[in-house]
């Protein structure tokens, strides 16, 4: 098994796990960082299908951090930051 080969089965039983537990919160946070193109919006928008109402989106700073503290975080199972780069 490659270095590859274990981080797609990594993020495969994160996802699972989502299966497996609809109701819990994953005490494990992915963070995928790549290339423009390598597909992260594209899983980001399969996993939104997964969680429905309990996935949240932001892409800025204000979104994440700023004057508007979102209340939905305690409901949500899963934020997804889009375009990170500088967030973090």
């Amino acid at each position: 098994v490659n270095y590859k080969e274990k981080e797609y089965w990594y993020i495969v039983n994160w996802i699972a796990h989502e299966f497996k537990n609809p109701n819990e919160k994953n005490l494990v946070s992915l963070l995928l960082k790549s290339e423009e193109g390598a597909g992260k919006n594209t899983l980001g928008h399969i996993i939104k299908k997964i969680y429905g109402r309990y996935f949240y989106e932001c892409s800025n700073n204000k979104e994440l951090y700023g004057d508007f503290v979102y209340q939905g975080y305690e409901e949500n199972l899963l934020v997804f930051v889009n375009e990170a780069s500088g967030l973090l």
